[in-house]
């Protein structure tokens, strides 16, 4: 009796837990909100969380590099110009794909683990969540894996077809105007997400005019005064008296809007001539604020060529200083569904290797257009994870199936590699993947940085080989502080490679230490993990240095040494300016 009443309180308990975190995934769905009671009223279901707990903040990141063609190369000489301007031009990415809100809405995960990935974050300074509702909310795992690279997240205000009547509405009085405006304010505050990209495809009654200037001022000054990093950009579909008319350009009839917000998206229908007037007009009227200007690119080419010519109508756009807006960049994934089943619920490993190998050809052949963020927060880490897995792993072993999950996205790398390394969903250290290197030889870029070292660092990298005569290193390159005319490579590893005279040779240190630098890094970075032991053939590699003068490290590259293809991974990667003590470890002193 007293066994079978333990196991009916045991079964209860196991339906309460179940139904609780049952409960707790429901409230942290992402959902848009549909109505304009149930926006001020924020009739969400997760008004009682606090998300500030859930969502990282927006990092720091450097200024733009432009590497041109050369951003598949680690060149040593002379280092890329950088800008830390507010008015250089911005990439805004519209994320419009098969109406959203599908596996990505999950707080956790979902099992669906080849959708769709953005990862090329270094080359973009907005992500906006957009989908055919009246509010679209991003989803927690967009805005996580957008704000650890430093990129400001938009959901989308959009009226249109039968939900017209909710602006006409909104507009009929300022008390109305004003109200709204706070439940949008609010909304941002709560889900952590930085403003909106205001899409109004109506037509308005004329006398509402003033009174949608006011709406989008008034927006746009509250949301500068209460969010962080705030921002609201206007679609091009209003004129100034309130007609639904896409101008494709700035002109007299939409530029009074230009000045109440922080840009308009330009309709993508544009031609050469459209370029002229939206640069003539900004000359007379907005000199000098070309960046506010947002020029649309329809990726599935509905307008112009686009997909993989994309790169075409940017070598129009970038001579004007202007900015660029990407709709539907997940024309990626969408454009295999002629070949594949996109659509399958637990995913599928060839969409999910096709999605890649599309999506890293487009970046990299539109990459010589956008300027390189650089990391610049420290202590560094990547496992190179992508938010999603075949597998989850821990230390080197499988511990986990199948997810996607875009809050467990890694930091990435800075450019595409396309035609130089491949995401490996069977092999990895932590996360769900591994870097496969697929060119020897050659010093692949990985990460640009602005790392200022003012005495001594710590890098590590878990790498593993499988041909033993192959080798993988990891290759710094910096610039003494106050001299960054002239760059410098640090080759971690056993030899130099090439550029004998601006190379210097930083070799592991004893294996008989490394156990205390794994303990030094455990007890400093909570959430660094590249242990000394790891599992299933993965190799751990220490190097700490100690520089003469300050120092900025610019870039971490790898190179793989080898006579014949092999299979080779990269698993993570840790970089950290510490005050380490000559006492505590020996090490290589640069001059």
């Amino acid at each position: 009796m007293h066994d079978r009443m333990h196991m009916q309180c045991y079964h209860k308990l196991n339906e309460l837990v179940t139904l609780e975190m049952a409960s707790i995934e429901e409230v942290l769905e992402a959902r848009a909100i549909v109505t304009n009671d149930q926006l001020l009223w924020f009739q969400v279901p997760s008004r009682d969380i606090n998300w500030k707990d859930l969502i990282s903040p927006v990092k720091h990141r450097g200024g733009g590099r432009n590497l041109g063609e050369h951003f598949k190369r680690m060149n040593l000489g002379k280092n890329e110009s950088t800008s830390n301007s507010s008015v250089v031009p911005r990439v805004l990415v519209c994320h419009d794909m098969m109406g959203n809100y599908r596996g990505d809405k999950y707080y956790s995960s979902s099992k669906k683990w080849d959708d769709y990935r953005f990862y090329h974050w270094a080359g973009i300074d907005y992500f906006c969540y957009f989908s055919h509702h009246y509010i679209s909310v991003p989803p927690a795992g967009w805005i996580n894996a957008a704000h650890k690279h430093g990129v400001i997240v938009l959901g989308t205000f959009d009226v249109e077809g039968g939900n017209c009547h909710i602006i006409q509405d909104i507009l009929q009085s300022q008390h109305r105007i004003d109200r709204t405006v706070d439940a949008l304010v609010r909304l941002c505050d709560h889900f952590c997400f930085e403003g909106y990209l205001l899409n109004i495809e109506c037509n308005l009654n004329p006398d509402l005019a003033s009174n949608l200037h006011y709406f989008i001022e008034n927006l746009t000054n509250r949301i500068h005064s209460t969010i962080p990093h705030g921002t609201v950009i206007l679609y091009d579909s209003l004129t100034k008296s309130g007609s639904l008319h896409h101008q494709n350009e700035l002109n007299f009839r939409n530029k009074p809007f230009f000045e109440l917000c922080d840009g308009i998206l330009i309709n993508y229908h544009w031609f050469d001539r459209s370029l002229q007037t939206t640069a003539e007009t900004i000359r007379q009227s907005f000199q000098g604020q070309e960046h506010k200007a947002f020029i649309g690119i329809d990726v599935f080419g509905r307008s112009q060529p686009a997909k993989f010519e994309t790169y075409k109508l940017l070598q129009a756009i970038v001579p004007y200083g202007f900015s660029v807006g990407l709709f539907a960049a997940g024309w990626t994934f969408e454009s295999l569904k002629a070949n594949y089943d996109i659509l399958q619920e637990e995913g599928d490993v060839r969409v999910n290797e096709e999605f890649l190998r599309t999506n890293d050809k487009f970046y990299s052949l539109i990459w010589p257009f956008l300027s390189t963020k650089s990391y610049t927060e420290m202590p560094f880490y990547s496992n190179f994870c992508l938010g999603s897995g075949l597998y989850q792993f821990g230390y080197g072993n499988r511990v986990g199936g199948r997810f996607f999950n875009l809050s467990k996205q890694a930091l990435q790398p800075s450019v595409p590699l396309f035609g130089l390394c491949e995401r490996n969903f069977e092999e990895g250290l932590n996360g769900g993947s591994s870097l496969s290197i697929k060119k020897a030889n050659e010093i692949i870029p990985l990460f640009c940085t602005e790392f200022k070292v003012s005495k001594s660092f710590i890098f590590a990298f878990a790498s593993k080989v499988l041909d033993e005569t192959a080798e993988l290193e990891c290759v710094l390159q910096f610039f003494p502080e106050g001299y960054n005319s002239t760059t410098f490579q640090i080759v971690c590893g056993r030899r130099k490679f090439g550029g004998e005279g601006s190379q210097l040779l930083l070799p592991a240190i004893e294996r008989e230490q490394s156990y205390k630098v794994a303990q030094y890094m455990a007890q400093s970075f909570t959430q660094i993990k590249i242990p000394f032991t790891l599992g299933n053939g993965w190799n751990v590699q220490y190097f700490i240095a100690n520089f003469n003068k300050a120092a900025v490290v610019t870039d971490i590259g790898v190179v793989l040494r080898s006579a014949k293809e092999t299979d080779a991974y990269l698993g993570a990667v840790h970089f950290h300016a510490a005050d380490v003590g000559v006492d505590d470890f020996a090490m290589i002193r640069i001059s």
